[in-house]
């Protein structure tokens, strides 16, 4: 059999090319404009980019709402700062043991006056940073019947102001004598309070003088650790309902408060 042998004219040959260079210029259109819709302002990898970082920022956001939720539920939570632990008692190292009564709430702050000038005090409330609580059983005493706080942890900074629930003996001391008692319980240290824990402790209770023995259990004159020039300081005379000051020599009773 014979083959017929096909001849391109001229003009078929360049036809074919023609169409070949519009094939690669359309091409190179349709790539051009791909390239601008991914690249440009509003392109494909920009708004992928857009919606990475709106995922992100309300993933953010979300994870903000649930400790902030978190937060204030604790608050309410036992040993939340929602609620003033002023007049509960105090297990200060969690031995089941009551240490003291609790006269001052940092997380809540007080302010106040103990019947004259000299027993103005002041406590700002702290709102972070402050140890971890829990409450246990109930407990009566001479400032009623309330619930019994503790520590849960050893994190932060101590949140309250106890008063020891007796004096430290039944002697009278003189002041040197007297700044030099101290308990230790657990970690926790009680000492001679200062003018101004006197003064609280007076005013947030209340305390009269009608009632500081017989409902408190309370001796007349306590000393201070806060000192009045060189040969006086100050004390606490429940006798007459207020922070006074009196000679060093003098003897009066010690009773020893902490923070925990």
């Amino acid at each position: 059999m014979k083959r017929e042998k096909k001849v391109y004219s001229k003009g078929d040959r360049a036809i074919t090319l023609i169409a070949l260079i519009v094939t690669i210029i359309v091409l190179l259109i349709l790539a051009g404009v791909t390239i601008n819709l991914a690249v440009n302002n509003q392109g494909i990898f920009n708004k992928a980019k857009t919606a990475t970082r709106a995922y992100k920022n309300a993933t953010e956001d979300e994870r903000t709402g649930l400790d902030e939720a978190d937060k204030e539920i604790a608050k309410y939570m036992p040993g939340g700062t929602a609620t003033n632990y002023t007049g509960y008692y105090a297990d200060v190292n969690d031995d089941g043991t009551v240490d003291g009564v609790i006269f001052i709430d940092l997380a809540q702050g007080a302010s106040g006056q103990w019947t004259n000038n000299d027993g103005v005090y002041s406590y700002s409330a702290v709102t972070s940073g402050l140890r971890s609580y829990k409450t246990s059983s109930s407990y009566t005493g001479k400032f009623g019947t309330k619930s019994v706080i503790a520590p849960n942890g050893t994190i932060g900074n101590a949140r309250f102001y106890v008063m020891a629930l007796s004096d430290f003996d039944t002697s009278t001391h003189t002041w040197s004598d007297a700044r030099s008692k101290t308990q230790t319980v657990g970690s926790v240290t009680f000492s001679l309070p200062s003018k101004m824990e006197w003064a609280a402790f007076g005013g947030q209770f209340g305390i009269t003088t009608s009632e500081y023995s017989s409902k408190y259990g309370l001796s007349g004159w306590y000393w201070s650790s806060t000192e009045y020039g060189s040969s006086n300081a100050w004390d606490a005379y429940f006798g007459n309902g207020y922070v006074n000051t009196n000679n060093k020599t003098n003897s009066y009773c010690v009773r020893l408060c902490a923070t925990f």
